[in-house]
């Protein structure tokens, strides 16, 4: 599910092009994050471990989802000793936050984690205003949303990548290797299964596009992997 604008490069390059891009910047990333729902307290509380990344603007239409997730932010900051890191800018939509002169020329990646429906629309915003995009998995609802995104992408400066982390769990990492060396013999099936409470979740989209789209897409990628 990564896509990279860099397709002329080599696997082991198209990997790290955006770890370089930003270890070799003597200024920090800006992230502006768009979407303050759930699952997002999880991404600010690893992205506030990065000493090269400063959250620096939320989007998202409710003021109060906005609120809740800037004090997550300073709280992690405050136990990160990251007192220096700026309070976030806040704006109800991309197209206000883009219209901010200032705060669009800070902006170097787009975060976004909104519901399914709306990730065509952000992230061809995004891109076409040259920004680097990290997306909540999935790609999108359809190929051809997800062919509308990409298509974007190629004309975009801006690099786009797929949140989409459990190909890289340590144990699926184990198991393709032990997969890859005959060790537990030939694999001739596989299937996943995928349970979670959405009753209070509901800012996921599962009501909109069902578990398989939400948390479901994970274990269906593990199956594909190995």
């Amino acid at each position: 599910q990564k896509i990279h604008r860099e397709n002329s490069l080599s696997k082991e390059k198209r990997k790290n092009v955006i770890i370089h891009r930003y270890n070799n910047s003597t200024n920090p990333t800006n992230h502006h994050i768009l979407g303050c729902g759930q699952i997002i307290t999880h991404h600010c509380a690893a992205l506030s471990n990065i000493d090269c990344i400063e959250i620096y603007a939320l989007c998202d239409p409710s003021a109060e989802r906005r609120r809740i997730i800037r004090e997550i932010i300073l709280d992690n900051n405050n136990n990160n000793n990251n007192d220096n890191n700026p309070i976030p800018l806040e704006f109800s939509t991309l197209d206000d936050l883009l219209k901010d002169t200032n705060a669009s020329k800070a902006c170097t990646v787009v975060f976004i984690s909104v519901p399914h429906d709306l990730h065509v629309p952000i992230a061809k915003l995004a891109l076409q205003a040259g920004k680097d995009v990290i997306m909540e998995k999935p790609l999108a609802r359809t190929m051809e949303e997800c062919r509308s995104i990409y298509e974007t992408s190629t004309q975009s400066k801006g690099l786009l990548l797929i949140s989409e982390q459990s190909p890289y769990w340590q144990e699926i990492a184990k198991a393709k290797e032990l997969v890859a060396c005959g060790e537990i013999g030939t694999l001739v099936s596989a299937s996943s299964y995928y349970y979670e409470s959405m009753r209070d979740n509901v800012t996921s989209g599962v009501e909109e596009d069902g578990g398989l789209l939400d948390g479901g897409v994970q274990w269906k990628g593990v199956v594909v992997v190995l």
